[in-house]
């Protein structure tokens, strides 16, 4: 994210997708870290096997339970898993099997 602002939407986003939606097949797994939810790409966003999410700002974590939730969880659930697997705790985190 701290180059993000260099990369949306050129050749190394496309890079990027392209590693995501073709990788697979190669037997390629990779790992992104963001502080940014939607800045990634829905092509990338919708190739993901698990996100890992920790506490931070309301409307990133929002925007995460949106998309979880058209898979079928529901927003209660949602909420309720992340503040058992985060309140309290410093370094908690939520991990979501996609």
């Amino acid at each position: 994210d701290d180059l993000l602002g260099e990369y949306r939407g050129g050749a190394a986003t496309k890079n990027v997708e392209h590693l995501f939606y073709s990788g697979r097949h190669y037997g390629f797994s990779a790992m992104i870290l963001s502080q940014v939810w939607r800045a990634r790409s829905p092509i990338v966003r919708k190739q993901l096997s698990h996100i890992a999410l920790w506490n931070g700002p309301v409307f990133e974590t929002d925007a995460i339970k949106e998309e979880v939730s058209a898979g079928g969880l529901d927003g209660r659930t949602f909420d309720t898993a992340f503040k058992i697997a985060t309140e309290g705790k410093p370094y908690g985190f939520m991990l979501i099997k996609l």
